[in-house]
């Protein structure tokens, strides 16, 4: 099979052989030629140089350089609720933004109601996956403000500033921040949260949220990338989303109640896991 290199490749990397034709200088091979994992791949290049030299020297050679560099999270992305259940037999991840109103009603529900009534059950763990959502361009801030709790407070902080975020939504809503800049909307999120009682004081939140010289960023800012990418890896595009154990409960959704949730989760607590 003969794909073009402005085809969308990975539609044709389920066959078992496929045969590529790259053009000199295309910067996509890199990411063709390492997602063919075993497959029987036939490549060739309109250029005379032979593509395996240009491959080795080019593509993969700097991939396994660079793949000790690769940068990687201190701590699991996602921010745990109970404390030492490091092997938990149900695991319940939550997706949401901050801005969405949607992740506010899941949130409350679970906040309220579902987390308070497995705090003595040991095998089921809950944890929090951030996803600020692009088209709230706000939103990135609020995200930034529960990861410099996180950093400040640490997990349990995490959680109970979350419930303040959430709780006042209203005041970061597309509207109310329009005509405010950067550095209001921050003040703004930091003193919230110093009278919630969630952070030492205002300050420390703004020196963890305001940037460095430049372009630099700010210090969350990786925190905020590692989040994004996890939870593009897992495939989440809206919120709020719930996976459980791994896999999409596509069920779970901002209307479920209590009993709703009990009943999912009570479902998988088997006598033997693994069951």
């Amino acid at each position: 099979m003969l794909v073009p290199y402005s085809s969308p490749a990975i539609a044709y990397l389920a066959l078992p052989s496929l045969r590529l034709t790259i053009p000199e200088g295309f910067l996509g091979a890199r990411a063709v030629l390492t997602s063919c994992g075993p497959r029987r791949v036939s490549v060739s290049c309109s250029s005379r140089r032979p593509l395996l030299e240009r491959a080795r020297s080019r593509l993969f050679s700097v991939d396994m350089a660079s793949s000790t560099a690769t940068p990687l999270p201190k701590m699991p992305v996602t921010v745990p609720f109970y404390r030492e259940r490091p092997y938990p037999q149900v695991l319940v991840e939550v997706f949401l933004d901050y801005n969405c109103p949607y992740s506010k009603k899941a949130f409350l529900t679970l906040w309220q109601q579902v987390l308070p009534l497995y705090k003595a059950e040991h095998r089921v763990q809950f944890s929090f996956g951030l996803v600020p959502q692009p088209w709230h361009a706000q939103t990135c801030y609020v995200h930034e403000a529960a990861l410099a709790v996180r950093q400040l407070s640490g997990d349990e902080g995490f959680w109970k500033a979350s419930a303040v975020l959430f709780d006042h939504q209203s005041d970061w809503v597309d509207e109310n921040v329009l005509d405010k800049t950067r550095r209001q909307v921050y003040e703004e999120l930091a003193t919230c949260l110093e009278k919630a009682g969630t952070v030492p004081s205002a300050s420390s939140v703004l020196e963890l949220l305001l940037t460095a010289p430049g372009n630099g960023g700010n210090a969350v800012g990786a925190a905020v990338k590692f989040a994004c990418r996890y939870h593009r890896v897992r495939g989440v595009h809206v919120t709020p989303t719930v996976h459980i154990n791994g896999i999409p409960e596509l069920n779970a959704s901002s209307s479920w109640t209590k009993e709703d949730w009990k009943d999912r989760i009570d479902s998988l607590l088997t006598v033997e896991q693994g069951h």
